[in-house]
């Protein structure tokens, strides 16, 4: 069951969400955790009331375990990262 809620839709786009991450001490697994928060200034660093988290704690959460799913999901943001830097680079399907 590898997607569990459908039409999650996140927005990424006034500072107010919040990228919470985590990882078993074996380092076996990993999480990021997506929570609303107010608005704030984006990719500042903010102290948390809450040091620890329990997985699926958060509206949307991301568990990886392995690192190669990992990799793959940053390669393709800074593909994305590439195309809305330039928006020549947008792929044309005509």
């Amino acid at each position: 069951m590898p997607i569990i809620n459908r039409n999650t839709q996140i927005v990424f786009e006034k500072g107010d969400i919040s990228v919470r991450i985590g990882a078993k001490r074996d380092g076996s697994s990993g999480v990021a955790e997506f929570v609303e928060t107010e608005p704030r200034q984006i990719g500042k660093s903010y102290p948390v009331d809450k040091k620890y988290m329990d997985v699926g704690e958060a509206p949307v959460t991301f568990i990886f375990n392995k690192i190669e799913s990992l990799d793959a999901v940053i390669y393709q943001l800074q593909k994305l990262r590439e195309i809305m830097s330039d928006p020549e680079k947008v792929p044309s399907y005509d």
